[in-house]
């Protein structure tokens, strides 16, 4: 198995999600980053659309001997963004 060289896609600047430092990152053409950590993208819902999901009603759940109350519809997202976290919040007990 040989060792290939990284070659770098492109470069991001983005802010921990956590403690809101700036990041920097490094893409790769592999698809394999660093400077970070990934969780993925959140959904940004309107007042007006939670609203809408909360007159919609809940029912509860049993989850693990817990009850909790879940929403039958979920509020539409009108836009995504990227949640990434710098290593030592990541890694913080």
């Amino acid at each position: 198995m040989r060792k290939t060289k990284k070659i770098i896609k492109k470069r991001l600047k983005r802010t921990c999600s956590c403690c809101g430092k700036p990041l920097a990152i490094i893409i790769y053409t592999d698809k394999s980053y660093w400077g970070g950590h990934y969780w993925g993208k959140i959904g940004i819902t309107t007042k007006k659309a939670t609203r809408e999901a909360m007159k919609a009603g809940s029912h509860p759940v049993n989850f693990h001997g817990t009850i909790l109350h879940v929403w039958n519809k979920d509020p539409v997202p009108y836009k995504f963004v990227e949640d990434w976290e710098y290593s030592k919040c990541y890694w913080k007990p």
